[in-house]
């Protein structure tokens, strides 16, 4: 059996054929290094789109970490937070309350102002308007009152004037009382003869009048 025929699987080498493997050139560094940074570009390539699939590595896109912070933020602040977070509540609800009584408080007294409002325009300004004609009658009768009064006064200021008048053309010495004693004590009842104690006494009324 031939060996070369036994062998088979692999043919012979051409001598052309070894030394174009063989001979060495500077012109295939070249092309060696290209293949290199073609299949460094495809693996970046693939890295990139890796990258944009996980959102969780660091050469993630800005857009998705705006997404992540706000999540991460409220995650911290649900478990370093929770005590004070209690506290807070606790002060926030108290003052709530008290602000809702205040504010019952409030409605109630608008409730009242309302009512009396309301009360005094529907009963109260009717009797104001029927007291106030009443004080126009009254008013009415004070000016006819006052009207008579100075006419009564004017009529006593002229009989007074009158008076006056009579008592300077009468005399103002004039007394009838003094008259009338004179008379009794000239008349014959009252004589000399009479008894002396009597004529002292009308001599005394004479004298003091």
């Amino acid at each position: 059996m031939d060996p070369g025929e036994g062998s088979g699987l692999w043919d012979p080498i051409d001598e052309d054929s070894a030394g174009s493997v063989s001979r060495w050139s500077p012109g295939d560094s070249g092309n060696v290094s290209q293949s290199h940074s073609v299949c460094s570009g495809a693996s970046a390539g693939l890295l990139t789109e890796e990258e944009e699939e996980d959102p969780g590595k660091p050469g993630a896109p800005p857009a998705v970490l705006d997404h992540l912070l706000p999540a991460a933020a409220s995650s911290f602040s649900g478990y370093m937070l929770q005590g004070y977070q209690q506290a807070e509540t606790e002060t926030l609800e108290k003052c709530l309350e008290d602000l809702l009584i205040r504010v019952d408080e409030f409605v109630g007294m608008l409730d009242m102002i309302r009512n009396d409002t309301s009360q005094v325009i529907n009963d109260r300004v009717p009797q104001i308007h029927a007291k106030a004609s009443e004080m126009r009658k009254l008013y009415q009768k004070i000016d006819t009152l006052e009207a008579f009064v100075k006419k009564v006064g004017g009529s006593v200021a002229l009989m007074e004037e009158q008076v006056t008048q009579a008592e300077t053309q009468l005399g103002a010495s004039h007394n009838p009382f003094k008259k009338i004693f004179q008379n009794i004590s000239t008349s014959p009842l009252f004589s000399p003869t009479a008894d002396p104690e009597a004529t002292e006494q009308i001599s005394l009324i004479n004298g003091s009048i």
